[in-house]
């Protein structure tokens, strides 16, 4: 019948409402983690290169060439 088939498209609507919000709420949770990531990846890289440059300074002094 008519009224059936209008329950079932609603019910089918609220579903994808549903749906596409939660997705959304997973993009946007993601999109964040990603910006931590890529934060935490540029601290490190920062200590990294930190790191690299002062064991490359040698002190000069006895047994230092």
């Amino acid at each position: 019948s008519e009224a059936h088939d209008l329950k079932l498209l609603a019910d089918a609507d609220a579903f994808l409402t549903r749906e596409l919000a939660t997705v959304k709420a997973l993009f946007v949770e993601a999109d964040v983690e990603a910006k931590e990531l890529k934060e935490k990846l540029q601290q490190v890289q920062s200590q990294l290169v930190l790191k690299k440059a002062s064991s490359s300074v040698k002190p000069a002094g006895p047994g230092y060439p």
